[in-house]
């Protein structure tokens, strides 16, 4: 304990400066900068660390880091630092760089240093175990989705830019027992990467893994794209180890939720632990919650599920409120079915279409749904069009009876491809524009698909 606020309060100094990691014949870890340097211990690995001053009251998410080839600890970890103070998340998070042992990562034998890396990290900092994600570019990008792939014990998710996932194992339930992972490929990139890219998410498609891969337009070979690092580093702050089940006070503010009492209801304070706690097993008091008398806790619960990501299942609850007679209430429901169907949710992507469909609906409703459309499709564009069916939909919205639909689904595939199609036109006006959406629209297959058709 002394050790770990030693390095605490000095870690303000310690911005992302470099170490070295040792460990002594007795097996114990420790820093070159804290070591005995009279007393024998083997070299593990070169780390750059980041850390705030002061832990808080429930520990800190970690980032693991890798670095392209050549590079050296501190050059990915930079990229996270940027992220989460773009995101105001600084203050909840050690971010470590890690350095390969060679010029580039080799899990034969880069794997045993970095789990070193970690236990370390977990003895000197006060880590809550359910948040470790790994974030890597190029050959580092490798060595995240390698190290994702072959430590789902640890790892909650795997950040992959510039390169793609190998030697995935076939498990059962992998979309519900695995790490998720997201891939990033500049499509000025080279064919070896975009193919090698391709291919891994091919396989973790093959394999059930829950999975996002975004190819960015005129983006080349590297990690430094702020809207998919944002996108990239806030949906996995967003998630929990799918298996380390929450303990002690994290499982008695779960409970305060699931079993409220005259004396002690459910309040927004009592749902923002449910947030934090987050995770498959928060889903069920989320959904509770969304059942409660109180308006402002209804209110709180839906917002929560765009602020922790509790699975696909509970956002069958979150679905059902958008038919509640709330609009305040309805309007949260359609903002955080946005983020999780931009996040690949199934269920929210479902519940989006078809409130956009649902002529009984309000329109103002509707467009609620089509701008939650917008924000699921919105690193698509121009890229990998990995869900067919949401653009499919909105192309179906062009032919609605209503303009400001019609104008709102446009707005959405307009940059997709040049068009004449004009929302203000009557129905024979509109056809031929039509038609040819609808072929574009039936042509749509993800990058990774090729992949998978080809074998």
């Amino acid at each position: 304990m002394i050790a770990m606020l030693s390095i605490l309060t000095s870690a303000a100094a310690w911005a992302l400066s470099e170490d070295e990691l040792f460990e002594t014949p007795e097996h114990v870890l420790v820093a070159a900068s804290a070591r005995d340097a009279g007393k024998p211990a083997t070299f593990v690995l070169k780390y750059a660390l980041e850390a705030p001053a002061t832990a808080p009251e429930h520990g800190f998410g970690l980032f693991v880091c890798f670095h392209g080839h050549g590079g050296q600890a501190p050059h990915e970890a930079r990229t996270v630092i940027a992220t989460l103070k773009r995101l105001g998340l600084s203050d909840g998070y050690v971010v470590l760089g890690a350095k390969s042992q060679g010029a580039g990562w080799d899990m034969k034998v880069d794997d045993l240093p970095v789990t070193k890396l970690i236990a370390w990290a977990k003895q000197a900092f006060p880590i809550d175990p359910r948040r470790i994600y790994v974030f890597g570019m190029s050959s580092g990008g490798g060595m995240s989705g390698g190290y994702g792939v072959k430590h789902p014990e640890s790892i909650a998710a795997a950040i992959i830019f510039g390169s793609g996932t190998w030697n995935i194992p076939a498990v059962k339930d992998a979309a519900l027992t695995m790490p998720d992972f997201y891939h990033v490929m500049g499509l000025l990139d080279d064919d070896p990467h975009k193919n090698a890219s391709r291919q891994g998410c091919a396989n973790l498609k093959k394999l059930g893994y829950r999975s996002i891969y975004r190819e960015v337009d005129g983006l080349g070979h590297t990690s430094n794209h702020p809207p998919t690092n944002d996108d990239s580093v806030l949906w996995a702050t967003r998630l929990r180890h799918k298996l380390i089940a929450p303990v002690g006070g994290d499982l008695d503010a779960l409970k305060a939720v699931l079993r409220p009492s005259k004396a002690k209801p459910t309040t927004p304070a009592a749902i923002e632990e449910v947030v934090r706690v987050g995770g498959p097993p928060a889903g069920p008091a989320a959904v509770l919650a969304l059942k409660d008398k109180d308006p402002t806790v209804k209110t709180a619960a839906a917002e929560a599920f765009a602020r922790s990501l509790f699975g696909d299942e509970p956002l069958v609850a979150l679905a059902r409120a958008l038919r509640d007679d709330s609009a305040e209430l309805r309007a949260a429901a359609f903002a955080s079915l946005a983020t999780c169907a931009n996040w690949r949710y199934s269920t929210a992507q479902q519940a989006l279409m078809q409130a956009a469909t649902a002529k009984r609906m309000d329109q103002a409703d509707r467009l609620l749904a089509i701008a939650g459309l917008a924000a699921a499709v919105r690193f698509q564009v121009k890229g990998n069009y990995q869900d067919p069916p949401l653009f499919a939909c909105l192309v179906g919205l062009l032919d609605d009876d209503d303009q400001a639909v019609r104008a709102a689904a446009f707005a959405v595939l307009e940059p997709c491809q040049p068009s004449a199609y004009d929302a203000v036109a009557d129905k024979p006006g509109r056809a031929a524009a039509l038609g040819a959406w609808r072929a574009w629209a039936a042509a749509l297959k993800p990058s990774e698909d090729a992949f998978i058709d080809a074998r």
